[in-house]
């Protein structure tokens, strides 16, 4: 019978199998901590970015606050504007009836001093 050695035998070759196993098993957790960090920074880099473009909303929504109200005040003081427009726009036309009836009165043989009497008549301090 002839000796071939505790080390040529099949158990050698289930050590081997059993060191190659365990190579791949350390090689596929190495790699998968390399992606779980490059995915972690991946995801701080996201948060970040999200932290920016957050403040950023916050401030332009601010901005457009800021113009909403200065709009709303704009326009009411164009409306304000408009009344007291169409006030005067009143007065004149009341103003302009008054003046027309001097142009009516103006028919007579002098016709200045009829139109200076209706003009005197508008005045608050005619004699």
């Amino acid at each position: 019978m002839k000796s071939r050695g505790f080390i040529a035998t099949p158990m050698l070759y289930g050590l081997i199998a059993l060191g190659a196993v365990a190579v791949a098993l350390a090689l596929a957790l190495y790699i998968n901590e390399l992606k779980l960090d490059r995915a972690r920074a991946d995801l701080a880099a996201c948060r970040e970015r999200v932290t920016t473009l957050n403040g950023q909303i916050e401030r332009q929504n601010e901005a457009v606050k800021s113009l909403e109200n200065e709009a709303q005040k704009r326009q009411k003081r164009a409306q304000e504007a408009l009344e007291a427009a169409r006030k005067g726009q009143a007065k004149i036309q009341a103003e302009l009836k008054r003046l027309s009836k001097s142009v009516a009165v103006a028919k007579s043989a002098c016709p200045a001093a009829d139109a200076v009497k209706v003009i005197r008549e508008g005045l608050p301090f005619h004699p």
